[in-house]
């Protein structure tokens, strides 16, 4: 289904924000023509599947020289098909008719071991100021921020690990005369993001967080959903398990055109880590049947909601 969606205008939204016109114009020019799609999701909810793809967006004046973002979606939610994974499990694969473009993901590259990335309206000015201290003056890594508007925002943090390092970790790759010096790197990056973790619950102590865990030029996500540091610790030493690095690998075989992004998801309730979705480099996505079935009954309340909305974005 081709739906029409404004995603942005240059006049003051709930958060007290106005985006630039040539914010806006540079926007539209990207998402007609960049090299991958941006996504359609519900509610800024990153272990969710894309149902949508943006396919080109233009700017139109409204009403009091009011300018809006207009965006042409290909919304596929009822397109979803049943397949069978490569162990025989029910998955869910769905894609663009029109548009073959990989989606949108983390892909920025940057100096130095780690960036954690923060979303100032989720945080009181005192905590956000205080997490963006302690982090940089203990000189653990970069800090930067990122918009998300929802209605009802959930905390979401971003840890960007250096080149690599993530993915070496998980499938213990690393057997050149680097290895070493890759593990301490390894060891030392999840030792900062788990003390980062820590302090950030010090400050919004008992607050459902959702951390998202990954890196420029890699196609490993991991997310931990959680309220404390304890569970978030918990989820870092069951990742050397080993079923992230066999469920990758495996995976990696049965996609010709590879894979664009592979996302694990952290089972507080069993203490274990479960594939959740992939997208290809074609523009597919394929989703576990939770997922899938998570995703459809979100949509389907999104729908029925008269607040809320869809979103548009890369993973975050």
């Amino acid at each position: 289904m081709i739906r029409k969606q404004i995603i942005a205008t240059n006049e003051l939204d709930r958060q007290n924000q106005i985006i630039p016109m040539p914010v806006l114009n540079d926007m539209a020019v990207l998402i007609s023509t960049s090299d991958s799609a941006t996504r359609m999701s519900v509610m800024h909810d990153a272990t969710l599947l894309p149902v949508g793809k943006v396919i080109s967006g233009e700017l139109i004046d409204l009403e009091n020289g009011v300018v809006a973002l207009e965006t042409k979606i290909d919304d596929f939610m009822d397109d979803f098909k049943l397949i069978l994974g490569p162990d025989g499990d029910p998955m869910y694969l769905g894609q663009s008719s029109i548009d073959f473009r990989p989606f949108t993901e983390h892909s920025e590259r940057f100096e130095g071991d780690l960036v954690v990335s923060l979303n100032p309206i989720d945080f009181s000015k005192q905590s956000y100021d205080e997490i963006i201290r302690y982090v940089m003056d203990s000189e653990m890594g970069e800090v930067e921020s990122h918009a998300q508007k929802a209605a009802e925002p959930e905390i979401e943090i971003l840890f960007r690990l250096a080149t690599n390092l993530l993915l070496y970790l998980t499938t213990k790759k690393a057997f050149d005369k680097t290895a070493e010096k890759i593990s301490e790197d390894i060891a030392s990056g999840y030792d900062k993001v788990k003390r980062i973790v820590g302090f950030i619950f010090s400050r919004i102590a008992g607050e459902r967080t959702t951390f998202v865990i990954t890196g420029p030029d890699q196609v490993l996500e991991l997310i931990v959903r959680c309220d404390s540091a304890e569970t978030f610790n918990k989820a870092m030493e069951e990742k050397d398990s080993g079923y992230i690095a066999d469920t990758f690998e495996r995976y990696c075989q049965i996609f010709p055109d590879g894979i664009n992004k592979i996302q694990f998801l952290f089972n507080k309730a069993t203490n274990k880590w479960e594939l959740n979705y992939l997208t290809s480099n074609s523009g597919e996505v394929i989703g576990t049947e939770k997922c899938y079935k998570n995703t459809k009954r979100i949509y389907d309340q999104t729908l029925a909601s008269p607040t809320a909305a869809f979103s548009l974005g890369a993973t975050v």
